[in-house]
């Protein structure tokens, strides 16, 4: 029984609406942001079938997941959000560097949002370090994260017998990395992924690294009878943004492997 994963981009935060505002630590939603989390909570209509929420330790995808997938957390269920560092934004801009802990634990009620996975340097995201912004750490990163959801599936089937359905909130950026589709990354925002949108994905059969793939009800329904990029396509999209990120941060280059 496969895992069904719902890839969700967080709402409109007080970055996006600037490029000043990028210097925000750490910013909150807008008032469009919530109004962009209650009109996905209306119209996604599987919050009864989810069986794990996990969210970027970051706030507005925090709040994002409690409010747009808040019918899964009413009583009487038990689910929780689980914040996971991996799931964070690639950039060093203070928009996309995260607080510390204690400051989260402030704000985010611990009977909703669990944050036990995140250390005091959850955020760091120096050169040398798992969360550089470099193409081949982010490579690795993404790979880590869609190995941890793929075996909380695998877990919870073996436990329960049933297959799980899992929501997980992160960013445009990463969101690339993390479904191995590049299609939109070299226009103008930086992702081809909008604010509150959610695309959902199944893991491939064959292969490592634990890789996604768009089901065609999710493609068809954002991109009707268009046909998906091929693997030159991606191949090239991904060398664009390595170059990208060589060029604001730095970094390794990409090589001629897969």
């Amino acid at each position: 029984m496969p895992t069904t994963v719902h890839i969700v981009r967080h709402a409109q935060g007080v970055h996006n609406l600037s490029n000043a505002n990028q210097l925000f630590p750490d910013p909150e939603l807008t008032p469009l942001g919530e109004q962009q989390c209650a009109q996905l909570r209306r119209s996604f209509d599987r919050h009864d079938k989810i069986t794990h929420l996990l969210s970027s330790p970051m706030r507005r995808t925090l709040q994002t997941t409690l409010l747009s997938f808040s019918p899964a957390l009413d009583p009487p269920s038990s689910l929780t959000v689980l914040a996971i560092p991996l799931l964070q934004e690639i950039s060093t801009l203070p928009c996309d560097v995260g607080s510390p802990p204690a400051a989260l634990a402030r704000q985010f009620p611990p009977d909703k949002v669990d944050l036990s996975l995140l250390t005091d340097d959850w955020m760091d995201k120096s050169a040398a370090g798992p969360n550089a912004p470099e193409y081949g750490a982010l490579e690795r990163r993404a790979q880590r994260a869609r190995e941890f959801i793929r075996d909380l599936g695998r877990g919870f089937e073996e436990k329960e017998g049933r297959a799980a359905e899992v929501v997980v909130v992160t960013h445009g950026g990463f969101a690339h990395f993390l479904t191995g589709d590049f299609e939109g990354s070299g226009d103008g925002g930086g992702t081809g992924w909008g604010n509150a949108e959610g695309r959902t994905f199944v893991f491939e059969e064959e292969g490592e690294g634990a890789r996604l793939r768009e089901t065609g009800e999710s493609w068809r329904g954002r991109r009707g009878s268009l046909t998906r990029l091929g693997e030159d396509e991606q191949r090239e999209l991904r060398v664009a943004m390595e170059g990208v990120l060589k060029e604001e941060f730095g970094g390794e280059e990409l090589g001629g492997e897969e």
